[in-house]
């Protein structure tokens, strides 16, 4: 019986004036950052026992071109979807460096980077550029990354003369 009084006065509420609401992404892709709202607050309602299947408790429209989210629904919704969107557009803390080399090909470094950080890395916080002719390297990504660029720069970046051993030739005065 209580289950019934409560899905009555969830029904049963006075219509409220939904509100539109505009937010600019600074750090994450719009589209990406709806879908992953949209699935957070279907969780949310769900398990506070406020939605049925398919329910939504603000809608969600991702605008790519100005990467922007467009949120619809009611104020004290709208004020929580909001809240989780300023929580999931955070900094990721990246740097850029540009990394010059002499001997070693800086599309190599690139690749044996890209090779060692993975999949995941890769799509989400590393972006490179490589000028061949200038022998340029240029990363935008975590300082952790960047250490890795560091330490295969220090290995492969070296003149044959340091690697090798010396070799020196004596001229023997006594050998026929």
């Amino acid at each position: 019986m209580k289950r019934i009084e409560e899905l009555i006065q969830l029904l049963d509420r006075p219509s409220k004036e939904t509100e539109v609401r505009f937010i600019k992404l600074e750090h994450i892709d719009a589209t990406m950052a709806a879908s992953q709202l949209g699935r957070l607050l279907a969780v949310q309602g769900k398990m506070a026992g406020q939605m049925r299947p398919g329910d939504r408790p603000v809608d969600v429209v991702d605008d790519p071109r100005g990467n922007r989210l467009m949120l619809v629904g009611y104020p004290d919704e709208l004020a929580n979807a909001v809240e989780l969107v300023q929580k999931m557009d955070v900094p990721l803390g990246l740097e850029t460096h540009i990394y010059h080399f002499s001997i070693a090909s800086p599309k190599q470094v690139d690749t044996l980077t890209k090779n060692l950080i993975g999949d995941i890395k890769l799509k989400t916080v590393y972006k490179s550029a490589v000028d061949e002719k200038a022998g340029l390297l240029v990363v935008t990504t975590t300082p952790e990354i960047h250490e890795q660029i560091k330490s295969l720069e220090n290995q492969l970046d070296t003149t044959l003369e340091s690697t090798s051993p010396k070799i020196e030739f004596y001229k023997l005065q006594n050998a026929k």
